[in-house]
């Protein structure tokens, strides 16, 4: 064995000075190795592979987390939006004379026509000047909007100047009506 020790040394081993006892360690420590290697080298496309899908399944959860936020507004959304809806048809009923009112035809002056097929216009056709009036068939709600009717004051002006306003205060018993005047020859309303 120190003979083969030596020539191997000196790099002068031959086929048949081997030994093969050492060899065959060697060759089992190498294929270890190799495998070993091997094995790492899998292990590593394994957790590669795994940190994508991983990647993937965070992207895919952060991306149903902002659907979820995105339908959650929507609803929200609409809904505001047929409360906006809903208040401002409601607030619309009290701005002008109700669907179901109209001009009365009896308490008009004979110089005003009512046209439309709800008579909701009214027309002067005289032919003198002079003042007309026509009310409505219904009395105003009590409370339109944010202020009380019944409180309301007339003011009138001639040319700017206004006019002794004293005592024409609407009292709270009164029932107030829609009312349409007119003193020119071409007022329609």
């Amino acid at each position: 064995m120190a003979i083969y020790k030596w020539k191997r040394e000196l790099g002068q081993t031959e086929l048949g000075d081997a030994d093969p006892l050492g060899d065959q360690n060697e060759i089992k420590e190498k294929m270890k190795m190799e495998q070993e290697l091997k094995n790492t080298k899998e292990f590593e496309k394994r957790v590669a592979k795994l940190e994508l899908e991983n990647k993937a399944l965070r992207a895919e959860m952060e991306h149903q987390k902002l659907l979820n936020a995105h339908k959650d507004l929507t609803a929200e959304m609409n809904q505001l939006n047929v409360n906006i809806i809903d208040a401002l048809t409601e607030a619309q009923k009290g701005n002008a004379l109700t669907p179901q009112n109209g001009w009365d035809p009896a308490a008009r002056h004979e110089d005003l026509t009512l046209s439309e097929p709800k008579r909701l216009i009214a027309q002067f056709i005289g032919k003198n000047r002079g003042d007309r009036s026509v009310f409505a068939k219904c009395q105003f709600r009590k409370r339109i909007s944010a202020f009380f009717l019944a409180t309301c004051q007339t003011i009138y002006s001639i040319n700017g100047k206004r006019l002794d306003t004293a005592n024409l205060f609407v009292s709270f018993a009164a029932e107030l009506f829609h009312a349409f005047r007119c003193q020119t020859l071409a007022t329609k309303l």
